[in-house]
């Protein structure tokens, strides 16, 4: 039966690259972030938003993400709001996806790449978890450098999310990408060879 191995990991762990490796690998990985940009299209989402947040948040019928992630990421509980209005869709849409993969029994394993898979009991979803973790000095450089965002701003992001050490409890694996490419690629065989 194919097995479904969650991915997750704080911002700037490098949960992307684990996940761009994988499917290089010919692995097929499903992606949360991508399944809540498709749902936060629908218009009963962005009635919710509207409601939840403001008109300021929705933009021509569409989510204003910049908006959303200052408002989020610097406010747990309004982190919280759009999570219950997004993150329940989420499960069920992958739920049923996962339901449809194990039945058909194609492929050995298949990846789910979901930064919130523990904090939103998605983790129910699938047979095991890979925790992805980096230094925070790498993870604030990683995100400053790629979002052009401060310091602070990346300390408040963390801050909003899930310890590392909390992860690490619900986790099955844990792939340390402190490093550069060539040692997580190596990390990542080595856990590939333990699964399978």
């Amino acid at each position: 039966m194919t097995k479904i191995i969650g991915i997750t990991g704080g911002i700037g762990t490098g949960k992307s690259t684990v996940s761009s490796y994988l499917r290089q690998k010919g692995y097929r990985v499903l992606d949360a972030d991508e399944m809540a940009r498709g749902i936060s299209q629908k218009e009963e989402v962005l009635k919710e938003v509207i409601e939840s947040f403001g008109d300021d948040f929705v933009i021509d019928g569409k989510l204003n993400r910049e908006k959303m992630a200052e408002e989020i990421f610097s406010n747990a509980e309004k982190k919280e709001i759009l999570e219950s209005i997004i993150t329940n869709r989420i499960i069920v849409s992958a739920k049923d996806i996962f339901n449809r993969i194990r039945s058909e029994d194609k492929e050995q394993f298949v990846f789910f790449d979901a930064p919130t898979l523990i904090e939103s009991d998605a983790s129910v979803l699938v047979d095991k978890i890979l925790l992805v973790t980096a230094d925070i000095d790498i993870r604030l450089k990683r995100v400053s450098d790629r979002d052009g965002c401060d310091e602070k701003a990346v300390l408040d992001r963390i801050g909003n999310q899930m310890a590392d050490e909390e992860k690490r409890k619900a986790s099955d694996y844990v792939i340390d990408n402190s490093k550069d490419e060539e040692k997580l690629y190596k990390e990542i065989e080595s856990f590939l060879k333990n699964i399978e």
